[in-house]
C-alpha cells in the first residue's frame, strides 16, 4: 500500500504595503519536498533553489539507511512510492513514467531502465526484485568511459553491495553484468569469487562460447578463468580480436598476450602484426611491448611496420651514433627478448621486408634532436 504524505507548502508572506497598493498576490511556490513512509522505508524528495540552474531535486533516504542521490526533478511536483522493502520509485509529474531506485546496505543504485510504466502506482513486478539481481542492468546505465570520480566508485560500490551478501550474490552480479563496459570494477572483483562457487566456472564458459565473441565477456572471462583454462585455450584463436579492445588494456592485455602465444602462436602472430600495422601515430609502448618483442624473436614473422617506421625513425632510441639502427646493432638485443629495445624490435621486425630507404637510414631531415 503507498502512503503519501502532503506536500509541505512553503508559503510566502505578503507584505501589507503590497496588499494596500492594490498588488495581486504572487502564485504560492511548488512543494519544497514530497515525504514517504512505507515499512522501513523513510524517504524524501526535496526540491532546493540554484540560481544557476533552478530548481534542482534529491531523493533522501534516512531509514533504512542515510543516503541521497540527485534526480532529474526540475519541476516542484513530483510522486514517491515504494515496495516496503528495498526499492523507491519516484517520477517528476503525473503523466511521466515511474523510475526505480535500488537501496544497498550504504549507498542508492538508479536503475535507468526500463521504467515502471506511467500509471497512478509503478509496476514493481517489470523491475528485478533485489539489487543483486538489477546489478546488470544498473551497470549498463554506467558510461564505459568516465572521468568522473563518482562514476568510477559507482559500480564497485555495488559489487561491495552483493560482496556483503556473499559469494552467490557476487558471481551473479558479476556474471549479470559481465557484457558491460561500464562495469567498472568487474575483474578485482572477481578475484574475490572462489573458484569453487557454484554456477561460477559453467558461467563464464558459457560466456566464452558465444558466437560471435563479445569482446567485453570474452576478455573478462579469460582473465578470471585463467589464461591457461582448457576452456580459454580451446576458444583462444575465437577470441583474437577481442583482445584488441581496451577492457584488456594494460597488464591484462600482456597476461592474455602471453597465454595465446602459449597456446596458439599462429593467432598471436597474427593478432601481433595486425594491430602493429595499424598502430603508427606514437612511441611503442603499453600492450605493443609484448607483441613487438615475440615478433622481433619470432624469425619467421613478417609484418608491414613501414609506416611507423617513418613515424619514428627521427627517435633518439631510434639512433645508433648519426645513422638508424640496424644489422648486429639491432640483432645484439634479439637475445633477451624480454629487455628489448622496444624501438630496435620495431627495426628489426621490418628489417626482414627488405632494406630500408637510405635516406632514412642516414637519418635525412630529423636535425639533431627528435620531434616532439
Amino acid at each position: 500500500m503507498r502512503w503519501q504524505l502532503s506536500p509541505i507548502v512553503v508559503a510566502s508572506s505578503l507584505s501589507l504595503t503590497g496588499c494596500c497598493m492594490g498588488v495581486a498576490p504572487s502564485a504560492p511556490p511548488p512543494p519544497s519536498s514530497v515525504a514517504l513512509r512505507e515499512g522501513p522505508i523513510v524517504a524524501e524528495l526535496v526540491y532546493q533553489s540554484d540560481v544557476v540552474r533552478g530548481r534542482l531535486s534529491h531523493l533522501e533516504v534516512s531509514a533504512p539507511l542515510h543516503a541521497s542521490v540527485a534526480l532529474p526533478c526540475s519541476a516542484g511536483v513530483g510522486e514517491l512510492s515504494s515496495d516496503g522493502a528495498a526499492r523507491i520509485a519516484y517520477r517528476c509529474g503525473p503523466s511521466e513514467p515511474w523510475r526505480v531506485v535500488y537501496l544497498g546496505h550504504s549507498q542508492l543504485f538508479e536503475r535507468c531502465t526500463p521504467t515502471l510504466g506511467a500509471s497512478a502506482t509503478p509496476a514493481f513486478a517489470d523491475a528485478p526484485a533485489t539489487l543483486v539481481e538489477a546489478a546488470g542492468s544498473i551497470a549498463a546505465c554506467m558510461p564505459a568511459t568516465s572521468a568522473s570520480l563518482a562514476d568510477q566508485a559507482y559500480f564497485p560500490a555495488l559489487l561491495d553491495e552483493a560482496a556483503r551478501i556473499g559469494p552467490d550474490a557476487l558471481a551473479r552480479a558479476l556474471l549479470d553484468a559481465i557484457d558491460h563496459e561500464g562495469a567498472l570494477g568487474w575483474q578485482a572483483h572477481a578475484s574475490q569469487v572462489p573458484a569453487s562457487q557454484t554456477g561460477w566456472h559453467e558461467g563464464l564458459v558459457a560466456a566464452l562460447a558465444t558466437d560471435p565473441p563479445s569482446p567485453t565477456r570474452s576478455c573478462r572471462a579469460a582473465l578470471a578463468l585463467g589464461v591457461d583454462d582448457p576452456a580459454v585455450t580451446a576458444r583462444t584463436p575465437a577470441l583474437v580480436p577481442s583482445f584488441l579492445e581496451p577492457v584488456c588494456g594494460g597488464p591484462d592485455t600482456v597476461r592474455l598476450f602471453e597465454g595465446l602465444h602459449r597456446h596458439a602462436p599462429e593467432a598471436a602472430t597474427a593478432l601481433a602484426c595486425r594491430d602493429l600495422q595499424r598502430t603508427h601515430d606514437g612511441d611503442p609502448g603499453g600492450w605493443t611491448l609484448a607483441p613487438l618483442h615475440h615478433l622481433a624473436s619470432t624469425a619467421e614473422a613478417r609484418c608491414d611496420l613501414r609506416a611507423w617506421v617513418a613515424f619514428l625513425r627521427c627517435r633518439p632510441a631510434m639512433r645508433c651514433g648519426d645513422h638508424l639502427c640496424g644489422g648486429d646493432e639491432v640483432a645484439l638485443d634479439l637475445a633477451s627478448p624480454e629487455v628489448m629495445n622496444a624501438y630496435h624490435a620495431l627495426l628489426a621486425v621490418e628489417a626482414r621486408n627488405g632494406a630500408l630507404p637510405e635516406a632514412w637510414s642516414r637519418l635525412e631531415g630529423c636535425g639533431e634532436r627528435s620531434p616532439e
